[in-house]
């Protein structure tokens, strides 16, 4: 009878009846409520439901049931307290099992996955292997012993487990998925990606494998290879909002804001209050000049956010609103985070931006002396436009700017000594009398009040050096915040900030600083002594 109710519990299982094949068990457990066998799979039906305290009350109730206890039982009750994460239960029950069978795979196993779970690597790694020492074909230990290593950066030994793995099983979907994903960290990104398609090949209804992929590449910035797997993704699934939404972002990180603006439509047509695509479309319209789209989206989006500081600046900024000192350091992180992909590429072949280039020509004509001498920060140092220009002239030279992003592509240049995350008056506030020259290109457009940035310059220069920098012109007094969200100056108020604050002017230059819909920008480009 015991052995017919198990069955019948089993075949339940196997159906993915746990619910069915729990009731059969607990039928039968009202004749022999101490069966150990009848208890042991009541624990396992207990924990595929997730009723991880039954699933313990059971194995309890058979481990007092008898006084020779098999070891099984007590590792099984050590799996049910790792999955509670009660680890000093989850310890003292594997030890007890071990003792009784100190060679046995999977209480070995799961004593690893206890010490992972609590990441203690080195520990893990050893009861793996142990694990694997009684049973080398076990690629569900190798898989975790993989894991281990990884988890410690020990990428070599991670990558041979897991091609040990697929030369026993060819399909193994995670083997294959986490291989891929060493590959990618190891700059392998070919590699990395015959392994994405095998997966996709091998598995091409896994919608869950397909978002991981393309999670897998955007996060790593691989747009065009993530672009391939969220295509295939919406083929199977069109209305799923979050991958026509990330079709959008790879659109608009590619630089086709007309494709773009297409997936955050359709995207918004499946769930009209989502934020990142209303914001994102209006931003995108914002960067085309049609101010009009741009305020109904962004508009929406502030309804979703009221509390956005970012986006209420931007609509404000293209309503007309002048109630600004400065813009937000939020709207200045998020704008060039947004934009650093593609932000040369659009200044200089786009723009025509030419200040960096204009700056060093004016620095050239007023400094014969320079020599690669000086110590130099770049303030807003964005990509490293300017910062290549005068990387001659520099024994040491910083880069600050507000964007992780700007400053991960200017890292990969190799143009700065120093590459600081901070806003420029908490930076200069911490440096006294520590640099020859600053420089600011295209960066106080982002601020309306310049004094507590020009007096934070004049107390971080030594005596006798400069500052040059560039603003947008403003022909009326001091300055105004445009529908651009940028600032601009009149030369009168420059100068005379630079009598209160004792800066010496020596030269104030009158150019296009770059194209706003394709007419010129004017601005000044200043320099001035310390």
């Amino acid at each position: 009878m015991i052995e017919t109710a198990i069955q019948q519990s089993a075949e339940k299982q196997a159906a993915g009846d746990f619910l069915g094949a729990k009731a059969i068990i607990e039928q039968r457990l009202q004749q022999a409520p101490t069966n150990l066998e009848l208890l042991d799979r009541l624990a396992f039906v207990n924990i595929r439901l997730g009723l991880l305290g039954e699933a313990k009350e059971a194995l309890i109730t058979a481990i007092n049931a008898t006084t020779e206890v098999p070891p099984v039982l007590y590792a099984h009750l050590a799996d049910v307290y790792r999955r509670l994460h009660a680890y000093v239960e989850a310890k003292s029950y594997y030890e007890k099992s071990l003792a009784l069978s100190p060679n046995d795979a999977d209480t070995l196993n799961g004593y690893g996955l206890s010490y992972y779970q609590q990441q203690q690597y080195q520990k893990a790694e050893t009861c793996f292997i142990s694990a694997l020492k009684q049973n080398t074909e076990r690629t569900d230990i190798m898989y975790n012993l993989a894991l281990s290593f990884k988890a410690q950066q020990n990428l070599a030994e991670a990558t041979a487990c897991l091609l040990a793995i697929l030369e026993v099983d060819l399909a193994h979907l995670r083997a294959r998925f986490l291989l891929s994903t060493l590959l990618l960290e190891k700059g392998f990104i070919e590699e990395a990606e015959q392994h994405f398609q095998q997966l996709a090949t091998l598995f091409p209804d896994d919608l869950n494998l397909l978002e991981n992929i393309v999670r897998l590449l955007l996060e790593r910035d691989f747009f065009t290879k993530a672009k391939f797997y969220a295509k295939k993704y919406i083929e199977r699934a069109p209305n799923h909002l979050d991958m026509r939404y990330n079709l959008g972002v790879i659109a608009s990180r590619e630089n086709h804001p007309e494709e773009a603006v297409s997936h955050y439509r359709s995207a918004l047509a499946i769930y009209p209050q989502h934020f990142p695509s209303l914001n994102n479309l209006g931003v995108l319209y914002l960067q085309q000049n049609d101010f009009e789209s741009a305020k109904v989206y962004l508009n929406r989006a502030i309804q979703q956010q009221p509390d956005n500081i970012a986006l209420r600046y931007t609509l404000n900024a293209i309503s007309g609103e002048v109630s600004y000192q400065e813009a937000p350091q939020e709207y200045i992180r998020n704008l060039f985070d947004h934009y650093a992909d593609h932000f040369e590429a659009h200044l200089c072949g786009g723009l025509e931006y030419c200040v960096p280039d204009r700056l060093k020509v004016l620095a050239e004509s007023c400094f014969p002396e320079a020599q690669k001498a000086w110590s130099i920060v770049d303030l807003g140092c964005g990509t490293g436009l300017c910062g290549k220009y005068f990387r001659g002239w520099a024994k040491r030279l910083v880069g600050v700017d507000l964007s992780p992003r700007m400053l991960s592509v200017a890292k990969q240049k190799s143009i700065y000594d120093e590459l600081i995350l901070s806003e420029n008056v908490e930076y200069l506030s911490r440096q006294m009398e520590a640099f020859d020259l600053i420089m600011a290109a295209d960066v106080f457009v982002y601020q309306g009040n310049l004094q507590p940035v020009l007096e934070a310059c004049y107390r971080a220069l030594k005596e006798k050096g400069r500052l040059i920098f560039s603003t947008e012109a403003h022909e009326q007094e001091n300055f105004a915040m445009k529908s651009t969200g940028r600032f601009s100056h009149s030369r009168h108020y420059i100068e005379k900030l630079c009598q209160q604050i004792e800066f010496k002017l020596l030269v104030c230059s009158a150019n296009s600083t770059r194209l706003q819909r394709e007419s010129p920008v004017e601005g000044y480009f200043f320099i001035l002594q310390k």
